[in-house]
């Protein structure tokens, strides 16, 4: 007969009861909790969400039995509630929730309004005993947590749909990669099954010998003379990526990229001084080129502010988002096709899409023009993974009809 456990009874002894496959595998998965199946087997991922996951494992392709597969909480949750080990809190749960795992997460881009998440008692249990049963797998390269409370759990981190996809280093641990849960896409979210896979095969290409994250020069503090110097030298680049980062509607910096592995932000607003005239003649004078193509991810937003600021363009301009949207219309017109969501899906840059929001509440420009590198030189990795689409001629003709009316 199966049992639904309730919260005070779920305290595990064993950190692997519950857990399977081989000890020394380089990928774990993590799941949430145990369904009805899993709670009656004793055994990880067996019940509907499981067969799916089955499913997503054998297209691709990996074999099951090669992966160690385990949950943070290793109990069925009553009426499939998670929240008596990780939960959304109120301002008051989250002030008492001493010496647990919890963060507040702001709302909008200033900090006036907060959403609050936390581990509860139970679920720094669960934790900890998840930490535990980590530490005996020593070959693992890789952990990918399946679900919003394992990944937070391990990182600390929400939320789950924006990080999916992109790796995360954690003090200790492998790499991690979150993933959706497969319930969601049981419960009609059918296009995560393919943000699954994705996550996946990432994950295997992760757990490869010899896999490094990538590896980027971001010049984000230039000197005046450095400034100058790589404005000019860009003029001799084909096609050079830009974007810009705002601040109350205006523009404070512009980053370039022309590689996967190089860019810089200019700074302006008083950075360089009395010299920043010359700096932002040297950026007209790039953006102005004929002979030098722009990329941009979402290039309307961009070109419009900078056009509003007095700045031309000149020559052939190109767009990540639009060119991604027409080949995959399947993924919607926004969420699907943000830098961010396009940064998980072709690279293997670690999730940095929430720092240009805290940049700017802490006014930690620095980092911000960290963040601004970042997006310059992810559009050009971007366009470099969609090279397939751009030898397609039907969907050129799109493409091409479509950012004629840019």
């Amino acid at each position: 007969e199966e049992t639904d456990y309730l919260a005070d009874q779920c305290r595990m002894i064993d950190p692997i009861l519950g857990a399977e496959g081989p000890l020394t595998a380089s990928i774990v998965l993590v799941g949430e909790a145990w369904g009805a199946t899993e709670a009656h087997l004793r055994r990880p991922f067996v019940g509907k969400s499981g067969r799916l996951l089955d499913s997503i494992l054998a297209a691709v392709p990996i074999d099951r039995a090669a992966l160690r597969i385990t949950n943070l909480v290793k109990a069925r949750p009553l009426d499939k509630d998670i929240s008596p080990w990780f939960k959304k809190m109120t301002k008051a749960e989250f002030g008492a929730a001493e010496g647990c795992l919890k963060v507040a997460v702001p709302i909008s881009w200033d900090s006036t309004r907060y959403e609050y998440y936390g581990l509860t008692p139970l679920g720094m249990e669960a934790r900890a005993s998840l930490l535990e049963e980590l530490a005996l797998y020593t070959n693992a390269r890789v952990i990918v947590t399946v679900g919003a409370s394992s990944t937070f759990a391990l990182t600390g981190r929400v939320p789950i749909t924006k990080m999916r996809g992109s790796p995360l280093q954690m003090p200790g641990l492998p790499l991690i990669l979150p993933t959706l849960h497969p319930a969601g896409v049981l419960r009609g979210q059918y296009l995560h099954r393919f943000d699954i896979l994705m996550d996946i095969r990432k994950a295997v290409e992760m757990a490869s010998p010899g896999f490094k994250l990538p590896t980027r020069t971001l010049l984000h503090s230039p000197s005046l003379d450095e400034a100058l110097y790589h404005l000019a030298l860009l003029r001799q680049s084909p096609l050079v990526a830009f974007d810009i980062e705002t601040v109350g509607n205006e523009i404070v910096c512009i980053a370039f990229a022309s590689c996967l592995d190089w860019a810089i932000s200019i700074p302006f607003f008083g950075y360089f001084g009395a010299d920043e005239p010359r700096v932002r003649e040297a950026v007209g004078t790039l953006l102005a080129d004929p002979e030098v193509a722009k990329l941009a991810h979402h290039i309307m937003f961009d070109r419009t502010l900078l056009e509003r600021d007095g700045y031309s363009f000149a020559g052939r301009y190109e767009d990540t988002m639009v060119l991604h949207a027409i080949a995959h219309p399947e993924v919607g017109e926004i969420k699907g096709n943000t830098l961010n969501a396009l940064s998980a899906k072709y690279t293997f840059e670690p999730f940095y899409k929430e720092d240009g929001k805290a940049s700017r509440r802490l006014g930690d420009f620095t980092r911000l023009r960290e963040y601004n590198c970042k997006d310059a030189v992810i559009t050009v990795e971007v366009w470099e993974k969609l090279a397939h689409v751009r030898e397609d001629p039907i969907y050129m003709a799109m493409y091409e009809y479509t950012m004629s009316m840019l």
